[in-house]
């Protein structure tokens, strides 16, 4: 199958154009607010915080803020450009990404068009991840690992391994998902390793794979906590409670229908196109796609790896059908069409992908049906600032808007800042209000902010020592019976009903 300019321009125009509409997501994420709080308190301060200042719970507890420097990133972008600002960092680092997995499958040989549909099979599974979070450093940064590795064993050129180690040092600032590249480099370290001992590979390359693992290694302590961090990963990486996207990916049914596709790809080309020299490839896709089905938020590592390799066993596929039915190739005149028609739809795609920017006009939406808008308004206005019990997912909104008056029982930083046994008490309790309920008395909490739910207002109703001060259909807001409480529903009651404007909120923050 040969490939002219105009094809390959195709193919370029589609990736980027799938790179744009795949990560036009402009809804606000529910860590968003504490990451840009703890990046500005940073460029504010011009230190890194050691000790914990936004809850209650966990206040003056050591602090490992492993996502520190994409937080500072943040902040500065949304400082100089606010929410535009944060929004096109995105859409660079998604475009970044399809660049970088194209250009890797042209160089392996792959057909462009081909290249192009692996790469937005690729985008689409990882769609869900492009939301406005650390993780997208770890998701380019994986992408530039695979690429170093990819040219390492293609040129035999060491200045390839070498920077692998310098990247470490970046990444282990960035994001703990800096534990998969490490990983990523171990698995190709192992196999090459394997490799020579067989007789697959010249015995010299196993040892300098090795000693690229041990700088990997040593680059893990080029961070503000030093060997902390590490530690910290080690000790934190199979506790995550009951937080979805650690959860386990299922198999079953048709709930990730783009990771089961690639998952399906994956099987189908190496069972039609089995070939000795994809091992390293094929170690780091079975890798990535385990850990995917262990943790759901590991599906994106999956993609980038798997992409390549489908590309290229793909277009060999291609090839050997094209050989043995020759009804089936593809002629230059032919080929040129299926360009023009990926041309078509890439502007169909990036027309699809600028809409959501346009519709917001480049701003942040924020869902006021998911976070609690109106109680957080009300709080503000009233001053009734405290100890608030809450959900974690509420805890980053609640901090950007009313710390450092309102402390938060929990939020998203959980394992970095909150002890282990408190998390514990916390899921269980998630799982049965009532025992929730006892984390009020435990921890001196002043306020409790919950989502509107029967079970929950059932509970706080029957209880006579806490009044409520507010509910809509996303939140109930109560207060801790006593002098304070009288004062602020006497003010509730003169204060003008709450009219509509007053409990929608559209744009960040």
């Amino acid at each position: 199958m040969r490939s002219g300019w105009l094809i390959t321009v195709a193919a370029w125009l589609f990736a980027v154009a799938t790179a744009i509409a795949f990560s036009a997501i402009v809804a606000a994420d529910s860590d968003l607010w504490g990451h840009l709080a703890f990046g500005s308190a940073i460029l504010d301060s011009g230190s890194l915080p050691r000790t914990d200042t936004y809850s209650y719970t966990a206040n003056g507890q050591p602090w490992i803020n492993h996502e520190w420097l994409a937080e500072l990133i943040a902040a500065l972008c949304y400082r100089v450009a606010g929410d535009a600002g944060l929004l096109a960092a995105k859409a660079f680092v998604a475009i970044g990404i399809a660049l970088l997995l194209l250009s890797t499958c042209l160089r392996r040989g792959s057909h462009p068009l081909i290249a192009a549909a692996v790469v937005a099979l690729c985008l689409s599974a990882m769609a869900p991840g492009f939301t406005l979070r650390p993780q997208l450093a770890s998701y380019l940064l994986f992408a530039v690992c695979w690429t170093m590795i990819e040219r390492f064993v293609r040129t035999q050129r060491h200045r390839h391994l070498l920077w692998l180690p310098l990247l470490v040092v970046l990444w282990v600032n960035l994001h703990g998902g800096v534990l998969m590249g490490c990983a990523l480099i171990g698995v190709v370290a192992a196999w090459q390793t394997l490799a020579a001992t067989i007789g697959w590979e010249r015995p010299s390359h196993w040892r300098g794979w090795w000693l690229t693992v041990a700088l990997a290694a040593l680059a893990l302590l080029v961070n503000p906590y030093g060997w902390q961090l590490p530690a910290f990963f080690a000790q934190t990486l199979g506790r995550h409670g009951a937080i979805v996207e650690w959860a386990a990916l299922p198999l079953a049914g048709w709930h990730y229908p783009r990771f089961n596709l690639m998952l399906l790809a994956v099987v189908v080309v190496f069972g039609a196109r089995p070939r000795r020299a994809d091992g390293w490839q094929l170690a780091v896709v079975v890798m990535t796609g385990a850990a995917a089905l262990l943790h759901q938020r590991h599906a994106p590592f999956f993609a980038l790896a798997a992409a390549p390799y489908l590309a290229q066993r793909g277009t060999d596929l291609a090839q050997a059908i094209a050989r043995r039915f020759t009804a089936w190739r593809l002629g230059d005149r032919a080929q040129r069409a299926l360009a023009a028609v990926f041309v078509v739809l890439a502007v169909i795609q990036i027309g699809f992908g600028v809409r959501p920017y346009a519709a917001a006009g480049l701003r942040i939406t924020v869902d006021a049906r998911r976070f609690p808008v109106a109680a957080v308004q009300l709080m503000r206005s009233g001053g009734i600032y405290g100890n608030i019990a809450l959900p974690f997912d509420w805890g980053e909104y609640v901090i950007w808007h009313l710390a450092p008056q309102g402390r938060v029982s929990v939020d998203g930083r959980f394992e970095t800042v909150y002890p282990q046994p408190f998390l514990d008490r916390y899921y269980n309790g998630a799982v049965a209000f009532a025992q929730w309920r006892q984390l009020f008395d435990d921890y001196p909490t002043d306020l409790v902010l919950v989502p509107d739910l029967p079970g929950i207002a059932d509970v706080m109703a029957g209880d006579a020592g806490w009044v409520e001060l507010h509910s809509d259909a996303t939140a109930r807001l109560y207060l801790r019976r006593g002098v304070r409480a009288d004062l602020y529903l006497q003010w509730l009651a003169e204060r003008p009903p709450i009219g509509a404007s007053d409990t929608a909120e559209s744009f960040f923050p």
